[in-house]
């Protein structure tokens, strides 16, 4: 009896130590998150039951099939976009807030680097609270505002004026004016995206939820059943922004003692973005170095997709009926280029522009010319920005019964 007792009193010991030491969704008293890792952007889900596998219809009666979409930005970027609801039967079912010309309008304006559109007229799918009302959204940073004011009637959102300061020190923020700029032109989305990344200054990330009625109208006499595909793709701007310390040798041939030495750096683990920096070799002259900078995109899904920022917005929408090409998919732009707060972009291969094989890989270089400040080795930050298109896309199939 007395070794059962010695026995369960260990166990209870064991089992009160290991819950004092739970990783768990506190992550423990010295956990500290890490930004700028990963490989993730925007994750799209449907809701439990929202659409439901199987819907029945009532002739007679309310036929209403809620779609709710949950978008969550957990790279490190901002994402700006549109949502398409596609795959049904326009015929048999309409989605509100669904894709035509006459459904979307959209007011945008930039000057002075001050961006802002309106939506008006359209039920742009997030849940507020009842009656007519204006609610001021927003906040200020060092002086700056970023936000707007949505306009909401019974329950619903209808209207969205949204403010944004063009601050190129926000990753994803300079790819802003092309997004709204193309979406001010092509038609045909439900609803637009503007969510922050996962930063510091936003943890967690933007999240919001998207609320899509559907209704059925028609359903001939002799159909018993049928099936409808519902599907939801994200169309969306990216930024991958790395930074590194590399070594600056400007006499490598000299057999000083130096505090470093120049050798190539692997970047690992990713940046919070589906495309990441993996590797910085270097050719190092008298008065210049040589920087080829090696990228790849990290595909999580059969369903993801990297287009050309410029193709994305009529070539990713569903309802534009555009052939895609190869040649529209696989591109990154070169945003920016720095090697201690010197701006080495014009200096880049392929003209700012880079395409990735079937692997997705690719890379370019880059030249910086040295303006003898040092003629010792020393560590120097480098800086690369990258802009693109994205496309996320989920699927679900609804069974539809005649009651």
């Amino acid at each position: 009896m007395f070794f059962k007792n010695k026995k369960w009193v260990i166990i209870v010991f064991l089992l009160i130590f290991v819950s004092g030491c739970s990783v768990g969704p506190n992550k423990g008293s010295n956990y500290i998150k890490k930004y700028y890792q990963g490989y993730d952007s925007l994750e799209l889900r449907f809701l439990d039951e929202s659409p439901p596998s199987r819907f029945y219809y009532d002739p007679e009666g309310y036929n209403e099939i809620p779609i709710v979409v949950e978008l969550k930005n957990k790279g490190s970027s901002y994402a700006f976009g549109s949502l398409y609801i596609h795959g049904y039967d326009p015929n048999i079912i309409e989605v509100a807030g669904g894709a035509t010309p006459t459904r979307n309008h959209i007011t945008y304006n930039f000057q002075s680097g001050l961006l802002s559109f309106s939506i008006g007229n359209i039920y742009v799918g997030i849940s507020g609270k009842g009656g007519s009302t204006k609610t001021t959204i927003g906040w200020n940073k060092n002086g700056k505002y970023y936000g707007g004011s949505v306009f909401t009637n019974d329950g619903k959102i209808v209207g969205l004026n949204l403010n944004l300061k063009l601050d190129n020190n926000i990753i994803g923020m300079r790819l802003a004016n092309t997004a709204f700029g193309a979406l001010n032109s092509y038609f045909g989305w439900n609803t637009v995206i503007a969510l922050p990344g996962d930063t510091p200054e936003n943890p967690g990330g933007g999240m919001e939820v998207y609320e899509f009625p559907a209704y059925i109208y028609y359903l001939p006499e002799s159909l018993e059943q049928f099936r409808q595909p519902i599907m939801v793709t994200a169309c969306y701007t990216y930024e991958t922004r790395a930074s590194t310390m590399i070594c600056i040798d400007p006499k490598p041939n000299s057999n000083a003692k130096k505090a470093c030495i120049a050798r190539d750096v692997s970047l690992s683990g990713g940046q919070g973005a589906p495309v990441a920096v993996t590797r910085v070799q270097q050719q190092s002259s008298s008065g210049k170095v040589v920087l080829t900078i090696n990228i790849k995109h990290n595909k999580k899904n059969s369903l993801d997709d990297l287009f050309d920022v410029n193709q994305l917005f009529y070539k990713c929408d569903p309802h534009a009926g555009e052939v895609i090409k190869p040649s529209d998919k696989n591109i990154v732009d070169i945003l920016s280029v720095e090697l201690s707060g010197m701006d080495i972009t014009d200096t880049c291969s392929g003209g700012g522009r880079i395409r990735l094989d079937q692997s997705g890989n690719g890379q370019f270089t880059c030249t910086a010319y040295l303006d003898r400040i040092s003629e010792a080795a020393y560590e120097a930050p480098l800086t690369v920005s990258l802009g693109y298109g994205y496309s996320k896309n989920i699927y679900k199939e609804i069974l539809i019964k005649r009651i």
